[in-house]
């Protein structure tokens, strides 16, 4: 049985790129590879409980890794990075052995890519129907989206441009404004020989103003 585990010792995936370790059925770490050192950035592992170091474990999914015939994972970030582990219940030496990987480019990748879908449906729901002006300004001032108001009443090369540029009414202390809360902050003034009332709704959670534009021409005429 010494000479078994002596094997097994030397034999351990020392080269694996990827975190591998091997725990008795308390969750006591026996074994680690250099890989698991550097993910977790201690080199005193061993003796270590798997379910208080490792981020997330609970007791119940450590149950169900010493009674199940199935592989089970988890998930972790771990020191700025994604990890998927696999536990694996060795019936035989009843040990547990755990494999990781990391995923961290690949979840940025699908955060990314729910990014860009969310952007997408934002465009397609943008409000073009909408009977006057309707611009989407990221913090920085950028114009992103207008409409087809928008378009006729400012030209159809706004997108990119800075919203104070486009639309002159806009002073630099009125967007600052804009941007210090969560309050809706109007202004009236001429653009193209028509009056508007421009209303600017910062969006801080999606770091994005809307601006609508109310046509009040005939307004100030009558008055």
């Amino acid at each position: 049985m010494r000479v078994s585990r002596a094997m097994a010792m030397a034999s351990f995936p020392e080269m694996n790129p990827g975190p591998v370790a091997r725990l008795d059925l308390e969750g006591k770490i026996l074994v680690v590879n250099a890989a698991t050192r550097r993910t977790f950035a201690r080199s005193d592992l061993v003796g270590e409980s798997w379910l208080t170091l490792c981020p997330g474990f609970t007791a119940e999914l450590w149950a169900k890794v010493r009674t199940g015939g199935e592989r089970m994972k988890h998930e972790a970030d771990i020191n700025g990075c994604c990890y998927i582990f696999t536990l694996a219940h060795a019936a035989v030496e009843d040990e547990v052995y755990v494999y990781g990987t990391d995923i961290t480019e690949r979840r940025r990748a699908e955060q990314e890519l729910a990014r860009r879908s969310a952007e997408l449906e934002q465009v397609a729901r943008f409000p073009d129907m909408h009977p006057g002006p309707v611009v989407r300004v990221d913090e920085e001032g950028t114009v992103q989206l207008v409409n087809a108001a928008a378009r006729a009443l400012m030209g159809s090369g706004v997108v990119g441009k800075r919203w104070i540029q486009v639309c002159p009414v806009v002073t630099p202390a009125l967007w600052t404004q804009v941007l210090a809360g969560e309050n809706v902050v109007s202004v009236e003034g001429r653009v193209s020989d028509r009056d508007f009332v421009f209303t600017h709704r910062h969006d801080a959670i999606g770091k994005v103003v809307f601006v609508f534009g109310n046509d009040v021409s005939a307004l100030r005429r009558a008055e």
